[in-house]
């Protein structure tokens, strides 16, 4: 069953949290990654099927898989500062049932997102100079209406600041 769940389905994990710098030890590469912002209030993020809020729990949830994704948006108490929200896709390949027009579907792993729904992207405080211009060149390139915004330490304490200012 757990073989059949990771061929079908594919989870991106979202944080509300951008300047969190566990966050980006932990998944951007400690600092050298990109995190990207989406304009939540658009599809698929709205969708019936949209970003679903993490459930922190001491305890591990039933374990029905034939009902529902609760195995797939529950963590443990401990991880509650990632203020995590999750898109449950299912690879487009294995699709088990058919589901509802607005069900998400992944196409070879890859989500595609409709046009305008990225917001920005923010450069690790530790990326390298040809990161950098990479970066910066690509969103140029095809997607001019992004923002790039840049991640540096605070001098005077333990947190990273964003600039431009996040609105």
């Amino acid at each position: 069953m757990y073989r059949a769940i990771c061929e079908t389905y594919r989870v991106y994990c979202l944080s509300e949290i951008p300047d969190s710098p566990l966050m980006w030890a932990h998944y951007a590469g400690s600092h050298t990654g990109v995190c990207l912002e989406f304009d939540a209030l658009t599809a698929p993020f709205t969708r019936r099927t949209g970003a679903t809020k993490i459930k922190y729990r001491t305890t591990y949830p039933a374990h029905d898989i034939v009902t529902g994704y609760e195995f797939l948006i529950t963590k443990s108490q401990d991880w509650s500062y990632e203020a995590e929200w999750r898109l449950i896709a299912e690879e487009r390949a294995f699709e088990i049932a058919p589901e509802p027009d607005d069900a998400l579907r992944t196409d070879n792993d890859f989500l595609t997102l409709p046009s305008g729904v990225l917001k920005s992207v923010t450069i690790g405080c530790l990326a390298d100079e040809s990161s950098r211009r990479l970066i910066e060149h690509l969103v140029k390139t095809h997607a001019t209406n992004v923002l790039v915004r840049q991640a540096t330490l605070a001098s005077d304490r333990y947190e990273l600041r964003i600039s431009p200012p996040l609105q």
